[in-house]
């Protein structure tokens, strides 16, 4: 299960017309200053369409209509450090000893010259909300993407394994380094001196619940090893001909085929991520889950 609620943005209470509309986005909160909200409902004559968006047009990372966006670089003689941030109340507490994959997509956007490296996840206990003009969170997060995030037209995956302190409830996202330390590339020669990012997808999962059917088909179902890397095995504990569907976080079919028995299947060519796989029988269906990394 996914630990957080609307990880997707598709859940709204009032359809975005401006910006800075980050808690019409259900379940989201501002951290510091005033995040985004774009929705596919919203007219594009008021720049929080998706995915004509005002910032620069992106199609939604995840098969639906919504997604956040943060500043996290704004170059400023003033307050070089201000950023924006944003946090959720997570399903459940994190558990202590307890290992989670953590992850979300992020989009720079063409509207802005500068790309960073540093944007992270971080889990707290209790919840941080700055109050302006106070905008900077000096702390360090649990996940930390450290490579370059220019790209403009595609999603990119932002995503580590952590382990839980214990009572952790609170995801906030941003970037946490200072702007001396965030890696900052001037990307483009023309533009706002700032870092903006579209963010879909956010997910936290238990991994020691990854994999653990949900049984309807008379049969038990392993896959291992979970996590995997180039390949894995589905284990059936009877012969029926069996038919297999996996699809990436986005809704996406990435491979369909029919197997008997055990059988090795090659994911070499799989992204890293969680990936949902379908088991059916002429008796019914098995969901499992499984993650990749590279």
């Amino acid at each position: 299960m996914n630990l957080v609620s609307n990880g997707n943005f598709e859940i709204y209470s009032q359809c975005p017309n401006n910006a800075s509309q980050i808690t019409y986005a259900t379940g989201w909160h501002n951290a510091a200053l005033t995040p985004d909200y774009f929705n596919a409902c919203s007219p594009t004559s008021v720049g929080t369409n998706v995915p004509n968006a005002g910032f620069g047009y992106q199609p939604d990372c995840c098969g639906g209509g919504g997604y956040a966006g943060i500043y996290v670089l704004y170059i400023s003689t003033a307050n070089n450090d201000g950023r924006e941030y944003m946090y959720t109340k997570l399903i459940d507490t994190l558990k202590s000893g307890h290992k989670y994959l953590a992850s979300m997509y992020v989009s720079n956007t063409s509207f802005f010259n500068y790309a960073i490296a540093t944007v992270g996840m971080l889990f707290t206990d209790t919840a941080i909300a700055l109050v302006s003009p106070q905008s900077f969170i000096n702390a360090n997060p649990q996940v930390k993407n450290n490579t370059l995030l220019a790209d403009t037209v595609n999603w990119m995956l932002i995503q580590d394994t952590i382990t839980a302190i214990g009572n952790e409830i609170y995801l906030t996202l941003g970037n946490f380094n200072t702007s001396v330390t965030c890696d900052s590339v001037k990307i483009f020669s023309t533009g706002v001196d700032a870092a903006y990012y579209y963010i879909d997808g956010v997910s936290v999962y238990d991994v020691a619940t990854i994999g653990i059917e949900q049984n309807k088909n008379n049969a038990e179902v392993n896959v291992y090893p979970n996590p995997a890397q180039n390949n894995f095995t589905i284990e059936v504990s009877n012969n029926q001909k069996q038919s297999i569907s996996i699809f990436d976080v986005n809704g996406k079919q990435v491979l369909s085929q029919t197997i008997n028995g055990t059988t090795s299947i090659d994911a070499s060519n799989f992204s890293a991520g969680v990936y949902n796989i379908t088991i059916t029988n002429s008796i019914g269906i098995t969901n499992k889950r499984l993650v990749i990394v590279k």
